[in-house]
């Protein structure tokens, strides 16, 4: 049967109501399915584990620490040190070339020197250049060698390879004293030998008494570090 109707336009009506095109059907059904970016902008978490002791006789410091990250991972390590004499204030920080870029957990300090304490410090990089708060700071100190210390009358000056840097004072009396004016310090500690008839050192900041050490040991020991409480020792510098 013909149709009656007039002639008019044909049209033809998207299926998809509320979309101009295809294209912004996509985009609406790609965005319902979306999930929030996360933008990686704190740097890694550092925590230094080495050095393990406040005092050291070797002629090299280990610094080892771990660290972690939770966006794009650690890329890298920067370490920095500084150090202090006896008697003086801590140099400005000091940043080897080859400690700015480290990928393992660990490096090898190789400048002790008697008489100072050496400090460091670590911080990480990530992937996408983030860097980290810097760590705690932990120090090593290496020992005064006993041909720097003033003595009363009543010691003796000998050497050995035994001994720390190869010389020791040595005393059999009471009452005798080993001394070092103008030391800046928080903490005592004394390098000695330890044997079954060994007797005891008393120890002074200031002219007030900080402990007493026993040098006494079952078995003959050399090179002994003996050292005192850091809160004895901080207590008596503020009395």
């Amino acid at each position: 049967m013909r149709d009656t109707r007039p002639p008019g336009d044909l049209r033809v009506e998207s299926a998809h109501r509320g979309c101009p095109d295809d294209d912004t059907c996509w985009d609406r059904r790609q965005a319902k399915h979306a999930k929030p970016w996360l933008v990686d902008q704190s740097g890694p978490v550092a925590v230094l584990r080495g050095p393990a002791q406040p005092f050291t006789l070797a002629s090299t410091i280990p610094v080892s620490w771990t660290g972690s990250d939770t966006g794009s991972g650690v890329a890298s390590y920067q370490v920095r040190w500084t150090r202090a004499p006896f008697n003086g204030g801590f140099a400005a920080w000091r940043y080897p070339a080859a400690w700015q870029k480290v990928t393992g957990i660990n490096v090898t300090f190789s400048a002790t020197a008697p008489g100072y304490t050496h400090c460091f410090q670590v911080r990480g990089v990530d992937k996408l250049g983030n860097v980290g708060a810097c760590s705690t700071v932990n120090c090593a100190a290496a020992p005064i060698d006993d041909r720097s210390m003033g003595a009363s009358s009543g010691w003796t000056r000998s050497t050995s390879s035994v001994f720390y840097r190869g010389t020791a004072t040595v005393t059999t009396k009471a009452g005798v004293y080993l001394s070092r004016t103008g030391a800046a310090l928080s903490r005592v500690a004394i390098v000695a030998t330890r044997c079954p008839t060994c007797g005891s050192v008393g120890m002074y900041v200031n002219n007030v008494a900080v402990g007493t050490v026993s040098l006494y040991s079952a078995k003959l020991q050399y090179r002994a570090v003996i050292a005192l409480p850091a809160t004895l020792t901080a207590a008596a510098l503020w009395w």
